[in-house]
């Protein structure tokens, strides 16, 4: 390049073979301009023809890695690890089911003439909720009481008739209190009587406990018992949640174990529980039964909703990264360490994991400097950049 443009120069400078005082002026002028073409030249070419200066190192394999000063090293943060607890985490899905609930049927036969609520209403433990004819029981009951007296009376006249006073009852023998009784028929009477009482207590239904009427379908005038239950009576108050936990899971839990409850449709609609069952046996699908109890539901959840239930658990004695320390390499989960402001490529085996965090039970250990941040791209005994100026 250089000789071309030496040419071209020569050239300019050579235009004529006898100048004139004229023709040297310009050509005075033209070897101002040349001069000037030159020296450009000359510091291009200098600059082009510069070397940078670049660093040659070898890495621990025996490869060399040259890198140019102008090129900025890799920034990234470390944390030293520690051994410390770890909060386990297990998802699974479930369905809330009230912890009382009741299907309402009628015990005695009848047609029913009242009905004092509706599906949804709030009622208290003994709330009277529906009643049927009680007309022909009232009768019985009459007719069972005015039975019971004359026995009575009847029994008197026996106890009399084997010379016992009314006034010496107390002193009677019980053989013979027997024995006026069945010839009396007074314990029969008895009976009759404490029968059409009973009859006529279960021709009023009432609540078993305090809740929420649902799946009422009866209607006034319509026999009882022809349509199955009366109702459903729900305590939403406290509720129960049964989820399915795979069984290399089931071995980490314990009753009395804390558990989030959260509704499917709104994950940030949540109520803390605790588990109180869980089912020995595992399933052909390898799952096994876990139930929780939520003991203060909010009042929008309902018998049959759709919730994620987030299990935690705190356990100490793990080495715990955080899950972007972690990066898949050749098909195998890797960790990079820092020894003298170099990255070290670490092929790690994990343990429990949750939605954060991973424990580590191969391939590190305490007191490694551990790379959090800006691993994505590196690579075994790469230069970096700490960011955070952690302690190798």
């Amino acid at each position: 390049m250089l000789i071309a443009i030496l040419h071209i120069t020569y050239m300019i400078a050579n235009g004529s073979a006898a100048p004139t005082i004229g023709e040297n002026l310009k050509q005075n002028h033209k070897n101002m301009k040349i001069s000037r073409i030159l020296l450009m030249c000359t510091g291009m070419l200098t600059a082009c023809s510069q070397p940078k200066e670049k660093k040659e190192e070898k890495n621990t394999e025996g490869v060399t890695v040259i890198l140019s000063q102008e090129e900025e090293l890799p920034a990234v943060e470390v944390e030293v690890l520690r051994n410390g607890k770890f909060a386990q985490e297990i998802l699974s899905n479930g369905i809330l089911s009230s912890v009382k609930k009741a299907d309402l049927f009628w015990k005695a036969s009848g047609i029913i003439t009242h009905i004092h609520v509706r599906n949804g209403d709030r009622v208290r433990h003994g709330q009277v909720l529906a009643e049927i004819d009680k007309e022909k029981l009232e009768l019985s009951l009459q007719q069972a009481s005015d039975s019971r007296k004359r026995s009575y009376l009847d029994m008197q006249d026996f106890l009399i008739g084997q010379g016992y006073k009314i006034s010496d009852s107390l002193s009677v023998p019980d053989n013979i209190k027997e024995l006026a009784s069945m010839k009396s028929g007074y314990g029969q009477a008895c009976i009759n009587y404490r029968s059409a009482q009973i009859a006529l207590q279960e021709a009023t239904l009432t609540a078993p406990f305090s809740g929420v009427v649902a799946n009422l379908t009866a209607k006034p005038y319509n026999q009882t018992g022809s349509g199955g239950a009366f109702c459903t009576l729900l305590d939403n108050s406290s509720m129960e949640v049964e989820f399915p936990v795979m069984e290399n899971e089931i071995r980490s839990l314990r009753q009395g174990d804390a558990v989030q409850v959260a509704l499917y449709a709104d994950e940030d609609d949540n109520a803390p529980g605790r588990i109180v069952s869980i089912n020995p046996l595992i399933g052909e699908n390898g799952l096994t039964k876990v139930c929780a109890i939520v003991p203060q539901t909010p009042k929008h959840w309902f018998d049959g909703m759709k919730v994620r239930v987030n299990i935690h658990r705190n356990t100490d004695g793990h080495l715990v990264v955080p899950k972007e320390a972690v990066v898949v390499r050749d098909g195998r989960r890797v960790a990079f360490t820092v020894r003298k402001s170099k990255a070290y490529w670490n092929y790690v085996t994990i343990g429990y994991e949750n939605s954060s965090s991973y424990t580590i039970t191969k391939g590190l250990k305490e007191g490694d400097s551990v790379i959090v941040s800006g691993n994505q791209n590196l690579a075994h005994f790469t230069p970096i950049a700490i960011k955070n100026n952690s302690a190798e």
